[in-house]
């Protein structure tokens, strides 16, 4: 299934830039609210092509993702001297409380177990460390049918239509401390945790 996903990314990065149009106002809020945080490392795992901080950021990043050819692409946008690697996000290779600052831009919609992605960007972070999640969730609204009736044939674009917040356990050591919604019908959230 990991072969898939990556042979999958590998493919769309050519194309990606079509679908970074639709989230580029999101990603720049990201980076804005990021970049209000004291200078830190921070890891941004699932990078992909690296297009959120084409708004320059002040942190010490590293990158990671499972499809070599979006960090090859993120190499040539990202400023020196950002790390990057290619690395599975359920298994991340780095000690506990390294970062200062975690980010999970849209991606975890994209993985059949997002509670153990939530999970290892919990474990690397430093107490007090920061973890920001942007990503669809399913409102409750009629965009829900919506979502449901797509979900059988989002798998085939590896990911999923249908995602509440709730169906996520989150770990312990997590507290919510900011969840803002974005675009038409509050489709997205940024939601901010603090590792206690």
């Amino acid at each position: 299934m990991k072969i898939q996903v990556s042979s999958f990314y590998n493919f769309l990065t050519p194309f990606y830039f079509l679908i970074d149009f639709f989230f580029r106002r999101q990603k720049k809020h990201l980076t804005a609210e990021i970049n209000k945080q004291p200078i830190g490392n921070l890891i941004d795992i699932g990078v992909g092509t690296g297009s959120q901080y084409l708004v320059q950021t002040k942190h010490n990043i590293t990158g990671i993702d499972s499809s070599s050819k979006m960090l090859n692409e993120a190499k040539k946008k990202l400023p020196k001297p950002t790390q990057l690697h290619l690395m599975d996000a359920h298994s991340i290779s780095f000690k506990d409380n390294l970062f200062d600052y975690a980010v999970l831009s849209h991606i975890i919609s994209t993985t059949q177990q997002p509670d153990k992605l939530i999970s290892e960007a919990t474990r690397i972070l430093k107490k007090g460390g920061k973890l920001y999640v942007l990503n669809h969730f399913t409102p409750n609204n009629w965009l829900a049918l919506i979502d449901k009736i797509f979900n059988p044939f989002s798998s085939l674009f590896h990911f999923k239509s249908f995602f509440r917040l709730d169906s996520i356990i989150l770990p312990d050591e997590l507290e919510l401390i900011n969840n803002e919604r974005f675009g038409r019908f509050e489709y997205y959230q940024l939601l901010i945790f603090r590792k206690k």
